[in-house]
């Protein structure tokens, strides 16, 4: 089956990996790009508190209490972040792994 179609062998592997781990990564991606957006939401809305406050338009009272809540939305984020970045490290090593296994059968199957 590896000579004759690389991209099914390549599909059940992953498809099996897929059955043996506790993790979707159809999910893991989207929380990742669902993540990723509302952390850059969070920069601009911390760098345009900055700049009402720079221009007088906040008063310093106001900025003390929204910073820290965005900080800590932004901190909690970023450690979800990397912990989905590491789940899909993981499922690109399976991939390349699998993809060179398939070519070491291909190459010593004229043996």
């Amino acid at each position: 089956m590896a000579l004759s179609d690389k991209q099914a062998v390549l599909g059940r592997v992953m498809e099996q990996q897929q059955i043996n781990s506790t993790v979707d990564y159809g999910l893991v991606e989207g929380k990742r790009r669902t993540i990723e957006k509302r952390l850059g939401e969070i920069e601009k809305v911390i760098s345009k508190l900055y700049e009402d406050y720079a221009l007088g338009r906040l008063a310093g009272a106001s900025i003390d209490n929204l910073m820290p809540k965005y900080q800590r939305e932004q901190e909690e984020l970023k450690k979800q972040l990397s912990a989905l970045q590491e789940q899909s490290a993981e499922y690109d090593a399976t991939e390349q792994n699998a993809g060179k296994w398939i070519s070491l059968i291909r190459q010593y199957s004229d043996l």
